[in-house]
């Protein structure tokens, strides 16, 4: 039989968690009207949770005599944890005033101010409950001892300071013995469950009670008394002499198997308690465990965002450091220079003025020179005409003494010679000045002092310079290095020119006929060919404006003309096409307001028809001898892309001359192989192109922002905010293709000449676009797809399709055919708006001649 404390819930040590035991106290009459604080440790030591109440007895006198034993079950170390708050709130109590607070009694059965005492009554359960050793301070309690009914082979144990005397069967017995008004030994009282004290006892075993002497009388309830006894030292409790000798009797006829299962019962108990602890410890483990788990999950992305901001804060105070260390040298820099500064400013104005200067003596020297040339030719109109009125015979006039026809006389040959004479002196002249931003003078002493005298090892030279880094990189002075010499290079090559023609003309002292064409077809073609190539490859960084003065010189000294040129492209127009999925075309023109409404609430591919109406490139390009007039009679270099499409392993490019391009790739019906001029600034090369064109007012609008997908455009972040629109020309035959790409650009795309079949796709469908990386050379095509779309667009358009090549290429990319798209063909003065970031595809379907807008 165990021991347990009764009624727990009125003893503050028996809370059974922190928040019943600061209940407790707060309740507790022994702290009312006192202010205390709870112990720090209580926060910051972990929990623990037991119930004191159900520690045995035997075990609670151990715990409390001090610290001899250590707490083994949670309950145990529960009630060391109350015990330890009591005497530290009690010590603080103490030492501010001893009259401030009054003892606390740790005693079992003792109970301090607000606590009831303690008695010996029966639990809710039908447990014994019997009461501890220690003395009773409180009210008065009934000094009763009751014997118990219990079996004759009863497992009763041996209580400490207990006495059961009771047998089988045996009616309940009430001994009297002298008690302090006061005080009761808990050892002598002895409850029986509610239950069996409600029962009444009658039957045999009433009639024979365990014992019965014949001088002893058992008194009622009712006639027991108290008397005051002082405090034995003794624990045997104060009974008669008939009474106490039976204790002995019980004792020794205790079993020893029953001492050996209370023994075994204790050990398992133990045992229990240990493994409750450990699958508390256990539990609590695991929670502190997912407790982490959450809180490193939840709050993980305000851990990363903190530290970013971390980084973010010191890497912009670095930059403050800096930006500030560069302010201050700055300021000292331009403190020290400014006289340096006025000095420039004042020399390149004086430059300035004299280039005006040159630049208006040059005109005058021209308009002279024309003027005695028409007065040359008025005189010498007049004598033909008198001659011929005599009936003299005399050879037919050339129409103009600046153009070479197929024969001239002596006279004619020295002023060409005296013209380009001229035109090499000037471009030397120009030579002489510095151009604006000058950087040439990095390339070293050596190459500019042999520019004039030797460009083509100069030319050579640069020419390698250019080609050790990719365009964008080069450094600038290579490339001023590179244009210098082929402007020195083509005065060299005028002035020999002239120098052969004056000394095949005087030769012998005798006038002869020469084979003009032929020298001017040599010498001009020379002479063209080494500026385009300048141009193209330098990208004229200081020049341009010398170049294009050398150009306008030369056409007015050649005959642009070229008789075997037919006057119009042959344009076949193509059938109607079927789709489901057709661009968006408006009925009629659309002014600058209704494009700015389209681009914020659709922002989607456009077709505009009557936007060209007031173009003069729409009647004149379709005659290829008025682009041969511009060019030079074609004699000016283009760059021309050979093969269907850049993704084709035979592509490649060739600079040619433009009236080749045209003979071999544009005029016939059938070329031997496809080639396109394509994405060629051709107005910045030949301006006179610029005049037939005017830049749409829609590239004047501001275009919506762009979305997530668009964001993610290949080339976008590089891209640069542009104050006017790129201008590219797009001349090519039919067959010629564009492969599925991406601009970082809106772009209003207008077809000039020709037809030509469009499909679009949105960047949302980048993923099932296939997009290309870098290849085997570095460079980067992530703006263009690896699926040739020729396989997939309509068979109505013609041309064969490869169906090997198409199932392979379906194989391969599944999800293309999955991609939603657009497709549209687009007429002469047409106009198509692409928004940034649309994936599209281009295929001629005739000779074409189309022009491209980007702008952002």
């Amino acid at each position: 039989m165990v021991r347990f404390i009764n009624r727990p819930k009125l003893r503050i040590e028996f809370a059974k968690t922190d928040t019943d035991l600061i209940d407790r106290l707060r309740s507790s009459e022994w702290l009312h009207g006192t202010q205390y604080a709870l112990p720090a440790w209580l926060w910051n030591t972990p929990p623990s949770e037991g119930d004191p109440s159900r520690i045995p007895e035997w075990r609670l006198d151990e715990l409390r005599d001090g610290n001899k034993f250590n707490p083994v079950t949670p309950s145990e170390r529960r009630y060391i944890r109350n015990k330890a708050v009591i005497r530290q709130i009690y010590a603080e109590q103490r030492e501010k005033g001893p009259e401030r607070i009054k003892p606390y009694s740790f005693a079992p059965t003792e109970s301090v101010a607000n606590e009831a005492p303690v008695a010996a009554a029966a639990d809710d359960d039908d447990d014994l409950v019997i009461v501890g050793s220690r003395p009773v301070v409180g009210p008065r309690l009934p000094q009763t001892i009751t014997t118990i009914p219990t079996p004759a082979c009863s497992n009763t144990q041996h209580l400490r300071g207990s006495s059961t005397l009771a047998g089988d069967g045996a009616a309940p017995l009430v001994l009297q013995r002298e008690t302090n008004k006061n005080e009761i030994s808990a050892s002598t009282t002895i409850a029986t469950p509610r239950k069996q004290r409600r029962t009444p006892v009658s039957g045999p075993a009433s009639e024979s009670p365990l014992f019965e002497p014949p001088s002893f009388r058992p008194k009622a309830a009712s006639e027991v008394t108290s008397r005051k006894t002082p405090r034995k030292k003794s624990k045997q409790p104060n009974l008669n002499a008939q009474a106490a000798s039976f204790l002995p009797a019980i004792g020794a006829q205790r079993p020893a198997e029953v001492q050996r299962a209370a023994e075994v019962q204790r050990a398992a108990e133990v045992q229990r308690a240990a493994e409750v602890q450990r699958a508390a410890e256990l539990q609590r483990a695991a929670e502190f465990q997912r407790a982490a788990e959450l809180q490193a999950g939840a709050l993980r992305p305000f851990y990363q965002r903190i530290e970013q901001d971390f980084h973010l804060i010191t890497n912009l105070q670095q930059q403050n450091a800096e930006l500030a260390d560069r302010l201050q040298q700055h300021n000292t820099a331009l403190v020290r220079s400014v006289d340096g500064v006025q000095g420039d400013i004042i020399s390149r104005l004086e430059q300035d003025k004299s280039d005006l200067y040159r630049t208006l003596e040059l005109e005058i020297s021209l308009k002279q020179e024309t003027a005695a040339a028409l007065r040359s030719v008025q005189k010498t109109h007049a004598a033909h005409l008198n001659d011929t009125a005599r009936g003299t015979k005399r050879k037919a006039l050339p129409e103009s003494p600046m153009k070479m026809g197929d024969e001239t006389n002596g006279n004619e040959d020295h002023d060409t010679s005296g013209h380009l004479h001229h035109l090499a002196n000037k471009i030397g002249k120009d030579l002489d000045h510095c151009a604006a931003n000058e950087s040439i003078q990095r390339c070293g002493l050596a190459p500019l002092r042999i520019i004039a005298s030797r460009p083509d090892e100069v030319l050579a030279l640069a020419y390698d310079k250019l080609n050790t880094f990719q365009f964008s990189k080069v450094p600038s002075h290579w490339r001023r290095l590179y244009e210098d010499a082929s402007l020195h290079k083509a005065a060299q090559l005028l002035r020999e020119h002239a120098a052969t023609s004056k000394a095949v003309v005087d030769h012998g002292g005798k006038r002869r006929k020469v084979d003009a064409g032929a020298l001017v077809e040599n010498w001009v073609s020379d002479v063209v060919a080494v500026l385009d190539k300048g141009l193209h490859l330098s990208g004229a960084p200081g020049r341009k404006a010398v170049f294009d003065a050398v150009f306008q010189q030369l056409e007015n000294l050649v005959d642009t003309q070229d008789t075997g040129i037919p006057e119009t492209f042959r344009i076949h127009r193509p059938g109607k096409l079927q789709t489901n999925f057709p661009v968006r075309r408006t009925e009629r023109f659309m002014d600058l307001e209704d494009f700015q409404v389209w681009l914020h609430e659709f922002s989607a591919p456009l077709i505009i028809p009557g936007a060209l109406k007031q173009w003069s490139a729409t009647q004149l390009w379709h005659d290829p001898r008025y682009l041969l007039g511009l060019t030079l009679g074609g004699r000016r270099l283009v760059p021309v892309e050979i093969g269907k499409s850049y993704t084709e392993e035979n592509w490649g490019q060739r600079i040619m001359p433009l009236r080749d391009f045209m003979r071999l790739y544009l005029l016939p019906d059938n070329p031997a192989e496809v080639g396109y001029l394509a994405q060629h600034d051709l107005f910045a090369q030949i301006p006179a192109l610029r005049a037939d064109v005017t830049v749409p007012d829609y590239c004047y609008t501001t275009p919506p922002d762009t979305d997530a997908a668009a964001r993610k455009t290949a080339g976008l972040a590089a891209v640069k905010q542009l104050d006017e629109p790129l201008l590219n020309a797009w001349l090519g035959p039919k067959g010629t293709k564009t492969p599925l790409h991406t601009d970082p650009y809106h772009n209003i795309f207008c077809q000039v000449v020709g037809y030509k079949y469009i499909r679009l796709y949105p960047p949302s469908e980048t993923p099932k676009l296939y997009p290309r990386g870098v290849d085997e050379k570095g460079v980067n095509e992530e703006n263009t797809s690896q699926v040739d779309v020729y396989h997939f667009r309509a068979r109505s358009l013609g041309s064969s399709t490869d169906m090997d090549a198409a199932t392979e290429m379906a194989r391969k990319y599944p999800l293309f055919q999955e991609a939603v798209y657009q497709e549209a063909i687009l007429a002469p003065g047409e106009c198509l708006y692409v928004p940034l970031g649309w994936w599209h595809y281009v295929e001629s379907l005739s000779t074409s001649f189309s022009v491209s807008f980007w702008w952002n």
